[in-house]
């Protein structure tokens, strides 16, 4: 027998190794997966090379493409399923094109692609147009419905993510772009479509919700359907607003005398892993920031006109409060006692209450007596008062102000459940923001040998009257000065940071118990696990790196 052909015989190829032993040495040896595919020429400069494949990824997975037909087909069914595919409005028809090539095989395989078909403006970035497009072709138009047929006639139901770009509008075009998703309905798990790059109208809004729903499967009509929300019992109802819009992403709700209420917001957009920890628990409601969303946008249905049901972006539930009295007031109870309602002067944080200014209405006042209906303040559960700083040469007692504010706070007694109640006072100390701390921690703090009633004789008298609450759940005072948020010693007062915290965390007890008596401990009520509030967060972390005295005095006075 002859040894050569019986070796020749049995010889065993690559192709012999079970698949999914092959699939793991494809990945091992560096093959694209995982990533995010810009469908393009290859000779074209990518400007998203983040987010993209190494170039030595790239090569050989190239390679690997050229090595026979059935590798290729089945490195191309693995790449389709394991990456997300995007079709990039610079090179829409290449995309298309490519897409028309994929076999019946691999288009069962896609679960991620992404097809921007039609921008006016930047895809991640509403605010950065676009050169002015040319009208959507009807041949681009054609091309692209024979592309969404031939794959969604071969994919897996449930398998399929679909995100659609195409700012027509609403239009003849728009319903022609979308009539393969009306055809096969039922097919991809899940579908988003932005048919604008601004918030152009709620038409467009309503035509790419349908078009999604019907895309998954369900009926886009079944939430137009009227639903007896008053026959579930009470606990349900609330437990339902709690999830709505009457909830703000960090559950705070600022008032003032000239704006009204209006929600906390951050300080900027998401950074990702780079975010602000503390800020970020409220990101994802106020932006939205999904993975990838720097190559393949994001369909924002608070920012633009469009529909996706990943985005969870907070809007003011406006409509609760006009379908009838009892749906009204139950939405205003989760208003009000789920969210942190806080006051703050119509000037600004940073405004000071000077002598000349005693005949002006605090806004803690209007809001109490002018704003809210006495049923109203009996779902008040945590108010929080920021008051303007009070130049020291500004009388107190028998002051207009005062005495309205008086009135305010029986008003309030009145009208509220105390004992359920609870009230956090913030209050700027006047040398700080005058004189850029300069003088303040000496005159009031050292020369006062720790005498607090001398040191805070003007705040003592503005809270003075607030002992006729004594009986509310919790109260807890804040005394902000211009270096509370600067991190290491205080080289132009000669005092280090631990010494001053210390005394000022003396003096806020003295205030508290001022109010609620010798035998209250603030501490022991929690005030050491209160967070601190949006706005004041916002002012520590941009003033961070920021020299205090150099800041123009304006600015100072009306910083928000």
């Amino acid at each position: 027998m002859d040894v050569s052909q019986n070796t020749q015989r049995h010889a065993r190829s690559f192709l012999d190794l079970p698949s999914k032993i092959r699939q793991r040495i494809y990945k091992t040896a560096d093959l694209v997966v995982g990533k995010t595919l810009r469908l393009a020429p290859r000779n074209i400069d990518d400007d998203f090379s983040e987010s993209q494949p190494s170039p030595e990824s790239l090569d050989f997975t190239y390679s690997l493409l050229q090595t026979c037909k059935t590798i290729n087909d089945e490195v191309m069914t693995l790449i389709c399923s394991q990456n997300i595919l995007v079709v990039v409005h610079e090179h829409v028809r290449y995309g298309l094109e490519f897409l028309r090539r994929l076999s019946p095989e691999q288009c069962s395989a896609l679960t991620n692609l992404f097809v921007q078909l039609h921008l006016k403006a930047s895809p991640v970035d509403d605010s950065q147009l676009l050169p002015p497009p040319d009208p959507l072709h009807p041949a681009l138009v054609a091309s692209w419905q024979t592309t969404a047929r031939h794959i969604l006639s071969h994919t897996k139901p449930g398998t399929l993510n679909l995100g659609l770009f195409c700012d027509t509008g609403v239009s003849d075009t728009t319903f022609s772009v979308l009539q393969p998703l009306r055809d096969f309905s039922g097919f991809l798990r899940n579908c988003e479509i932005q048919l604008h790059h601004q918030k152009e109208n709620t038409r467009a809004h309503a035509i790419a919700r349908e078009a999604c729903i019907r895309a998954r499967g369900f009926d886009p009509n079944l939430r137009d359907r009227p639903f007896r929300f008053f026959d579930l019992p009470t606990e349900v109802r609330r437990h339902i607003l709690e999830y709505t819009g009457l909830v703000t992403p960090y559950k705070e709700v600022y008032w003032t005398a000239d704006r009204g209420f209006r929600a906390a917001a951050a300080l900027a957009r998401c950074g990702g892993k780079d975010c602000d920890e503390y800020l970020h628990r409220g990101c994802r409601f106020l932006g939205c920031t999904q993975p990838y969303s720097a190559v393949t946008g994001y369909i924002c249905c608070q920012r633009r006109s469009g529909y996706s049901s990943h985005c969870q972006c907070w809007e003011a539930a406006r409509s609760l409060l006009l379908v009838n009295r009892s749906l009204y007031r139950e939405a205003l109870q989760v208003l009000y006692s789920c969210n942190r309602i806080i006051v703050i002067p119509s000037k600004g944080f940073r405004s000071c209450l000077r002598p000349v200014d005693t005949a002006t209405r605090l806004d803690a006042s209007k809001f109490i007596t002018r704003h809210m209906w006495p049923d109203v303040l009996h779902n008040l559960r945590t108010l929080e008062f920021v008051f303007p700083a009070i130049d020291p040469a500004t009388l107190i007692s028998g002051e207009p102000y005062y005495l309205d504010f008086c009135h305010a706070i029986d008003h309030l007694k009145a009208h509220t459940d105390i004992s359920k109640l609870t009230i956090i006072v913030n209050i700027t100390l006047a040398g700080s923001v005058t004189r850029g701390d300069q003088n303040w921690i000496r005159d009031e703090l050292v020369k006062s040998e720790g005498n607090e009633a001398f040191a805070l004789r003007i705040h003592a008298q503005l809270l003075d009257h607030l002992k006729t609450l004594r009986c509310m759940k919790r109260f807890f005072v804040h005394l902000e000065w211009a270096w509370h948020w600067f991190l290491i010693d205080h080289p132009r007062v000669g005092l280090p940071h631990n010494c001053l915290d210390r005394e000022m965390n003396k003096m806020e007890s003295w205030l508290e118990n001022m109010v609620m008596g010798d035998d209250y401990d603030s501490e022991a009520a929690g005030k050491g696990n209160e967070q601190p509030s949006i706005w004041l967060y916002k002012i520590w972390s941009t003033l961070e790196h920021v020299w205090w005295p150099d800041i123009p005095k304006r600015q100072l006075l009306n910083y928000v």
